[in-house]
């Protein structure tokens, strides 16, 4: 599969945006990352390590499109913000929206002046911590990339639903997270991707963990069972030393 990624550069900082900055064109650009996947309906969503949460589609011959977005009832702020729409051939175009909710969810109306492919991307909120859930609302080739210095797939810790996603790598020149990685700008980033998930669950869940966990976990495992064979040892020589002296009293 041939993907294509169009990146402009500058000196915006990825990791720092917080949504309520004003964001010219060129910074949108870069901000986001474009990856044309060769495919006609795809959609990626750039986790990070707090909740802020990029989302990407492409779509082929549309006039409006619905996506969905976590709702906090308590919370007057946009669902998605940053909304911007580009062509392959990186012609940038309007696109209006319009918001419903119900139930803790939204469903965001982008419409569009004219039939539209390319690029629609906007920023919006992940609450889950080290877990992310999204309703999909219809069939397409889903992605989801995790924060780099994280992992997915355990079946205690890394649970991913609906089941026949793949696991692979991509390679990001920039880190996702100052706090994770500081050695090196050079780090591979984990995505799970589903091939037309819908008709399976209406949504999407992958719980993350950092590269470590598991090993984090396995040695506190055996160091519990250690420490519990121990005190199982303990327990069978004090108890064997507690008859001994019974019958030695009993034989006097």
């Amino acid at each position: 599969m041939v993907i294509v990624i169009l990146l402009v550069s500058g000196c915006i900082d990825r990791n720092a945006l917080q949504g309520d900055e004003n964001l010219n064109e060129s910074q949108l650009r870069e901000y986001f990352e474009f990856e044309y996947l060769g495919l006609d309906n795809s959609t990626s969503y750039y986790l990070s390590t707090n909740e802020s949460m990029k989302t990407v589609i492409y779509v082929t011959d549309v006039t409006s499109i619905n996506v969905t977005a976590q709702s906090d009832m308590m919370s007057k702020a946009p669902l998605i913000e940053h909304i911007f729409a580009m062509t392959v051939d990186g012609e940038v175009v309007n696109v209006n929206n319009s918001t419903s909710k119900a139930f803790g969810q939204a469903i965001i109306d982008l419409r569009f002046e004219d039939e539209f492919t390319g690029f629609i991307a906007y920023t919006e909120k992940n609450f889950g911590k080290r877990h992310f859930s999204h309703v999909i609302m219809a069939d397409g080739f889903v992605r989801v990339v995790l924060p780099a210095g994280y992992s997915t797939g355990n079946p205690v810790i890394g649970a991913v639903r609906p089941s026949g996603y793949d696991i692979s790598a991509i390679n990001d020149p920039l880190s996702d997270s100052k706090d994770i990685i500081t050695e090196t700008n050079d780090a591979d980033r984990v995505v799970v991707a589903w091939d037309n998930p819908y008709s399976a669950s209406k949504a999407v869940i992958v719980n993350y963990y950092p590269d470590n966990a598991p090993i984090v976990i396995s040695i506190s495992a055996l160091l519990i069972a250690f420490f519990a064979l121990c005190v199982v040892a303990w327990y069978r020589i004090s108890m064997k030393r507690l008859k001994s002296r019974q019958e030695g009293e009993i034989k006097i």
